[in-house]
């Protein structure tokens, strides 16, 4: 039996069609390709926002962190990812608040020994992106001092009965230390 060549044109369209429309179908059209910290260099407790694009819009995805010990920016090293928050674009912990297809996170570092760490983004929808960031600062340490009914003379000494207090120096980076609302590198201000 003999096909026009026409017929057989129309075929091999029809075939091809058919083959885009299941692969737009199955393949996402897009997919997590960016994830970003700012800054990347931070003390410990400081605030870092994180974005990321996502493979579909209104997904939720996971954010982890992982202290990359050996430097060599791979989760190769024995240790555990560690859960930060899961967020959805449009929704929950999602600083943007619009079904856009990007996450914006304000995240608090918690006190993290100086080193280098890694933070992911898993995408159940897309591949998992990881980034490297690095701490500079030790954790926080309080070193508190007692003083009794009179904060100039009574250092150490409580007094029975009578009122005293506690006053803590903080050293190393800490949130309760910077006082400023207009937050710089240095001095990150108060979240």
């Amino acid at each position: 039996m003999h096909q026009s060549p026409v017929k057989i044109a129309f075929l091999c369209l029809f075939f091809i069609a058919a083959l885009l429309t299941t692969s737009i179908a199955v393949i996402p059209s897009s997919a997590t390709t960016l994830l970003q910290l700012e800054p990347t260099t931070v003390n410990s407790g400081d605030k870092v926002i994180v974005s990321a694009n996502l493979a579909k819009n209104g997904s939720t995805v996971q954010l982890s962190y992982y202290v990359d010990v050996n430097k060599n920016g791979k989760d190769d090293d024995g240790g555990s990812w560690i859960k930060v928050a899961n967020v959805t674009d449009g929704g929950a912990n999602d600083n943007g608040n619009a079904t856009n297809g990007y996450i914006f996170f304000s995240w608090m570092t918690p006190q993290l020994a100086p080193g280098q760490y890694l933070f992911k983004v898993e995408d159940p929808n897309g591949p998992t992106r990881t980034t490297p960031f690095t701490v500079v600062s030790s954790p926080l340490r309080l070193n508190p001092t007692v003083y009794g009914p009179n904060s100039k003379s009574d250092k150490g000494r409580v007094v029975p009965g009578s009122a005293f207090s506690v006053i803590a120096q903080p050293t190393g980076n800490c949130r309760i230390c910077h006082t400023s609302d207009n937050p710089t590198r240095d001095y990150p201000g108060v979240n």
